[in-house]
Order: C-alpha cells, then structure tokens, then sequence
C-alpha cells in the first residue's frame, strides 16, 4: 500500500497503464457518507450483476451506466454522489464494485489504513457497492454491499432505498 496520494489511498496496482489506468486509489474519509443506492417507484431498468461490471477497475463502467438514467440525478444516491464528486483535486471518482472492494478491505482496512467504519451511522460498517439490479417494473431494485468490519458481501437482497455508507474511488 501506499500513503496517500492525489486525495486518496492506493490499493492497487497493476505495473503499468493498461486499458488507460494503473492504480486504483479510494478517496479519504472526508468524501465518505451515509446515503441511500437509488431512488423508489421508477420505471428504469438495469443489470450490473455481470461481466464486466464484477471486474476488477470496472466500478466506474457500472457507476456511470447507472447514473445514465434521468431519474438518478440527485446526489442523494449513491451512484451520482460519487460520479459527480470533486476532492482531492480530482472528479473522477466512482461507486466501487465487490472486487474493488475486497482490496480496499484487504490491502487497507486490515491494516489500519483508509478509516473505514469510522461514521458515527447505525450503518457505519456497511458499504455499498455499484453492483446492483433493477427491473422496469419494480418499484425498487436490490444491491450488494459490503461490510467493512468482517468483509461478508450481502446477497442480492437489499432495498435500494436502505442508507449505508459510501466510499467512492477512482482509477489513473
């Protein structure tokens, strides 16, 4: 792991510029907060739960085809927070995906980097991930979040409309 650097903490690094980035960086606990995933009662529909949206360094691919939708405009949801989010210099953060945030878990949070968990929210150790899904017809769709303090990944269960934490995290 790295100190922090560019507004955030390193947690990966691939050895060289592939696909246009190198390292996969996770914001500090100032742009961190309890929010809901998404909105209730829309027709929007979407599948995140697939390749390549799993893969590693791919959470910005499922952020932005979320926030695509018009009724996911309001930085009160998860999603939007992160993609329209400016620190540390930089706007090109995103709503991290399971695998990237194994990493952040393991690489940071086992030792004593990043603080995660630290949010006085009943939801303190519960993050969402940008993994979630939704049919056109359901008044909302469910999401997979993470927990921090253990790393057991949720089952796809979860109401869009539940408020957990959020740390968002970019890709150069």
């Amino acid at each position: 792991h790295m100190p922090p650097t560019d507004g955030g903490w390193v947690f990966y690094d691939k050895g060289a510029v592939i696909d246009g980035w190198r390292y996969l960086a996770s914001s500090l606990v100032e742009a961190e907060k309890p929010l809901a995933w998404g909105p209730t009662g829309t027709d929007d529909q979407f599948y995140m739960f697939e390749y390549p949206y799993t893969q590693l360094g791919y959470g910005k691919e499922a952020t932005d085809a979320i926030v695509s939708h018009p009724n996911w405009n309001s930085n009160d949801y998860a999603p939007t927070y992160c993609a329209n989010l400016a620190s540390g210099g930089h706007d090109d953060w995103f709503l991290p995906n399971i695998a990237e945030m194994k990493l952040m878990h393991s690489v940071l949070h086992v030792n004593g980097l990043g603080n995660f968990c630290e949010d006085d929210h009943s939801a303190h150790n519960l993050y969402w991930s940008s993994l979630g899904a939704k049919l056109s017809t359901e008044s909302y769709g469910n999401s997979l979040y993470f927990r921090f303090s253990d790393g057991w990944i949720s089952s796809p269960s979860t109401t869009q409309a539940s408020v957990m934490m959020v740390r968002p995290i970019r890709r150069y």
